[in-house]
């Protein structure tokens, strides 16, 4: 199964879809339940549909990757303009934040 699952394509299997629909259902019921109108750090963003979903209830959202490929995807992909993708490994962080795990990824408010 691929690490990163875009979801304009077409999966390899009903499996691969049926991951990719529980992280896209992790997302949209977290983002209603605890970041609404919040400032979001996503770090480790993939090809973004995640950080794509949690724009649309928070006040903004700056998302990073390492992988310059899922960057440049992401920003040619969402366009939101309270939605930023950032390259980088997120270790160094300038912002002073509160850690809120959720799932296997953490996300951090300020």
């Amino acid at each position: 199964m691929k690490s990163n699952i875009m979801p304009t394509e077409r999966w390899d299997s009903i499996g691969q879809y049926l991951l990719y629909l529980r992280h896209l259902a992790a997302y949209v019921l977290f983002a209603k339940e605890f970041v609404a109108d919040m400032k979001v750090l996503e770090i480790g963003c993939g090809t973004g549909y995640g950080a794509n979903e949690l724009s649309k209830c928070v006040s903004f959202i700056a998302a990073i990757d390492v992988s310059k490929e899922n960057i440049l995807y992401c920003q040619t992909k969402y366009s939101e303009g309270c939605l930023a993708f950032i390259l980088g490994d997120g270790t160094s962080l300038p912002w002073a934040m509160e850690l809120r795990s959720h799932s296997k990824q953490e996300h951090l408010m300020w």
